[in-house]
């Protein structure tokens, strides 16, 4: 959260430009225009800590799916550390941020990598390899079982896939 003189800005609000990436995510996946996006709730301070923003999908009075802005991390030019979902990231890992899109019943519909800043590991912002993800649910995506493996981006890769199963889990308790 960043604060804006006297008024708590999400970090999502304060920053437009990714805003308008997910909106155009959003109407490619759904092939709609008129879908409305409400601001929900995270369910703890985690969200806080990981810049999570999560929204509900709405066209007209049908709910039709979730939105999530995140952020996550991969490796930094001269190398990093060894991956693992535990290791501090500040110093030897770039921030990248991403979004997910799923159904009602959080099938995932569409991952999108919205900005990679660094030159390792930039392979994972594939519309192909991202595919992967399409039609998965919490818990199902799982390194090298049923999302490959990209050489050079290991680090990313083992990342994006955590991240993105610990958010499907945060908005399935955020919603219900």
């Amino acid at each position: 959260m960043v604060f804006a003189g006297a008024v708590l800005v999400s970090w999502a609000d304060s920053n437009a430009r990714l805003i308008k990436k997910v909106d155009k995510s959003i109407i490619k996946t759904w092939d709609i225009e008129n879908v409305s996006k409400r601001e929900i709730g995270s369910s703890d301070e985690v969200s806080a800590e990981n810049e999570r923003q999560f929204y509900e999908l709405w066209q007209e009075d049908s709910l039709i799916g979730y939105a999530v802005l995140n952020r996550s991390y991969g490796c930094r030019v001269g190398g990093c550390a060894v991956y693992s979902p535990t290791t501090l990231k500040e110093g030897s890992y770039d921030p990248f941020y991403y979004s997910i899109l799923t159904d009602t019943h959080f099938s995932i519909k569409n991952v999108t990598i919205l900005e990679y800043y660094s030159e390792y590991g930039y392979e994972i912002t594939s519309k192909r390899w991202l595919s992967q993800f399409i039609g998965k649910l919490n818990g199902e995506i799982k390194y090298e079982e049923n999302i490959d493996a990209i050489s050079g981006a290991t680090i990313s890769v083992k990342s994006l896939i955590d991240d993105v199963n610990e958010t499907l889990l945060e908005l399935e308790k955020v919603v219900n």
